[in-house]
């Protein structure tokens, strides 16, 4: 289970923690990146991580993957693996991450809100 304690005080400045490490948000991105950058840099990362553990399993550990993901409403996530692949090794590929990548299960779940006032 994660957990995360944020706060904001005044404009649009977010200053979050999770696992002992503190975010900082900012719409103006003059402190840090906005909301929307630190989810798309958690898909990229958590697919990444996904490729490199197919290529464990097959017993490949030297093995650059880059990615460039973009995100404009809709998501184009282009994955670039340091070797030569076949259509069903990218299709593995592709249905590894769909079963491994939990920041992308999370994009699909409902999100259950509970607003409390003092």
């Amino acid at each position: 289970m994660y957990k995360v304690e944020a706060k904001t005080n005044t404009g649009f400045i977010v200053k979050a923690t999770t696992e002992d490490f503190l975010y900082e948000m900012d719409k103006d991105k003059k402190l840090g990146t906005t909301p929307v950058g630190y989810v798309v840099v958690a898909l990229s990362g958590c697919a990444l991580m996904c490729v490199r553990g197919y290529y464990l399993r097959k017993g490949i550990k030297d093995i650059e993957i880059k990615s460039n993901l973009e995100y404009d409403g809709s998501f184009k996530f282009d994955i670039e693996i340091d070797k030569e692949i076949t259509e069903v090794e990218a299709s593995e590929i592709k249905e590894y991450i769909k079963k491994y990548c939990t920041v992308s299960q999370m994009l699909n779940k409902e999100i259950s809100y509970k607003i409390i006032g003092k």
